[in-house]
């Protein structure tokens, strides 16, 4: 994902110039400052080749997970005083457990 970094700029950049670059956050949330908190996330899953084995996949097949997370915080004017972008991977398999390899 891009993450836009290079396009906004902490005390500059607004709500509506992030919403144009981003659309509509997935999540708003309010801190008790009053500060608004916008989160974007985006994932992507690519089956594992094991998973089209006939019979072993049932019960290896898994996917490889990638997720990004975007966090934008603006101030009472509406100007965005910080954001956080968070990565990770992970290996999910049929069987139910997870393994994490988080970057």
């Amino acid at each position: 994902m891009d993450t836009g970094s290079q396009k906004v700029t902490k005390g500059v950049t607004t709500k509506t110039q992030v919403k144009t670059l981003y659309g509509e956050p997935n999540h708003v949330s309010l801190t008790d400052a009053g500060s608004e908190v916008w989160t974007y996330e985006y994932a992507h899953a690519t089956a594992t080749p094991v998973t089209y084995v006939p019979i072993v996949g049932l019960f290896a097949g898994g996917a490889d997970v990638n997720k990004n997370e975007v966090v934008f915080i603006f101030d009472k004017r509406d100007i965005m005083q910080n954001y956080t972008v968070h990565a990770s991977h992970n290996l999910t398999h049929r069987g139910g457990d997870d393994v994490d390899g988080a970057k």
